[in-house]
């Protein structure tokens, strides 16, 4: 029973650090923007998980969600990846490989693709600006 409440504890740990990721730019606008746009991701097709036990025999489920992995080439291309962006895809596989296998030997792994921003999009003004206020401004004293 311990070890399944340290599993809860640490999947909602990822999945508000994950949530508090979210941002950018103007978000307001931004998400104005992609509701119009954006056609709700279909979780009941197998291309959208980047992993579903095959027979989910273990006594825990875990839920991983991965880090931000998303990255856009060039400045030109969206700050928003697709639920399919090969790219975003493969950086979530290595993620996976590096995180939630660790679970794998006492839980059955749930891991689903979604959308991310852009990494340098996240940090782009003003939050760039409101970071760089809680910094000294001589790092060296």
């Amino acid at each position: 029973m311990r070890t399944v409440r340290w599993m809860i504890v640490a999947v909602v740990a990822v999945v508000v650090l994950g949530l508090l990721g979210c941002g950018g730019k103007d978000a307001t606008t931004t998400s104005a923007t992609l509701a119009e746009t954006l056609v709700p991701t279909d979780y009941s097709q197998p291309a959208h998980w980047l992993a579903v036990p095959p027979s989910p025999d273990k006594k825990v489920d875990v839920l991983y969600v991965y880090p931000t992995v998303f990255s856009k080439a060039a400045p030109s291309d969206p700050d928003f990846s697709t639920v399919d962006d090969p790219k975003m895809m493969q950086g979530a596989q290595a993620a996976f490989q590096r995180q939630a296998t660790a679970f794998a030997p006492s839980a059955n792994l749930y891991a689903p693709y979604y959308r991310q921003v852009d990494a340098m999009y996240q940090l782009a003004p003003p939050a760039a600006q409101r970071i760089a206020q809680h910094f000294p401004q001589n790092s060296g004293s």
